[in-house]
Parts: C-alpha cells; structure tokens; sequence
C-alpha cells in the first residue's frame, strides 16, 4: 500500500515586529484546520499594541477577525500599527512654537540688548561695523534672549500642556 505523499495543509503567516525595519519578523507555516477563525490564529499576539492584520494581501478589521476563516494555503500578514504619542497633534504644534520663540529670541534678544545704555559702543571694527557689543553688552544679549526663551516656553507650556491630548 503506498504511502500518502500529501502534505497537511498549512496557513503562511508572516508577523512583522518592527514597521520600520521589515527584516524584523517571523516566517512561519501554522497547521490549517478547517472552521478555525482568524483570531485563533492570532491568539498570542503581544498585547499593548493595535496590530494590522491582512490576509492575502487584503486588509481585515479586528471586528472581522472572529468571523474571517483562512483557506488551506492563505497568507496571513501582521504588523504593528505605528502610534503617535497621544497628543493628538499637539506635541508637533507645540515642536513648531517652541521653533519660532527660538527663532524669535535669537533675533530680539540682541536688539533689546542694544537699546539698554553701555551695551554698544561706537566705532569701527576689523569688520567695518559703526559699533560692537561690549561685554556688558553680550552678557545683556544672552539674558535677554533668555529671557524671550522663558517666557515663550511657558505660554508654549500654558497653550499646548504636555500629557494632555484633544
């Protein structure tokens, strides 16, 4: 009596740990059974991340995950699905404020200092500039401009509070 050559049917399943490095992953061939859902599959999946699920190339929703069952020889694909850090856009907004009071600091700063008595004295320099700094002057120019960081970070701080999301 001959042997049966066939081999068990089987699901591919591919579960890509790292979005952003795709050679981060598990190839491998689960044993099919028939009527097993696609969330038997995925039992053991870490918890603590939302996970991107296709089968053959199809996207499927974890609402379908219970009621879609794999045929003999189906590819299921899974990926982590990258998250923000909650803030719910606030955190760019406030990278973006925290840019401009830098920026405006950085060009304030010196201007202010400059109006204050003993700052700026006259002259040429080597550069041919009508004036320069004198210490005073750049000590001033480094309180002013940070004087201009504190008080933008905290309304920065006040307008977009960290840990908080919309």
């Amino acid at each position: 009596m001959p042997l049966d050559a066939t081999p068990a049917p089987i699901v591919n399943c591919t579960i890509v740990y790292n979005p952003l490095d795709t050679s981060d992953r598990l190839i491998m061939e689960l044993e099919w059974t028939c009527g097993r859902s696609l969330a038997d599959y995925l039992g053991g999946l870490p918890h603590g991340l939302h996970w991107g699920v296709c089968l053959n190339a199809e996207p499927v929703e974890a609402k379908h995950w219970a009621s879609t069952t794999p045929a003999p020889n189906d590819w299921i694909t899974v990926v982590p699905i990258p998250e923000g850090g909650g803030g719910g856009g606030k955190n760019v907004m406030r990278l973006v404020a925290m840019i401009a009071v830098s920026v405006i600091a950085n060009y304030y700063g010196p201007m202010l200092a400059a109006e204050i008595p003993g700052a700026m004295a006259a002259g040429p320099t080597l550069t041919g500039a009508a004036g320069y700094a004198t210490p005073f002057g750049s000590a001033l120019t480094g309180v002013m401009s940070g004087g201009i960081s504190a008080a933008g970070g905290a309304t920065v701080t006040a307008s977009f509070p960290v840990g908080l999301s919309v």
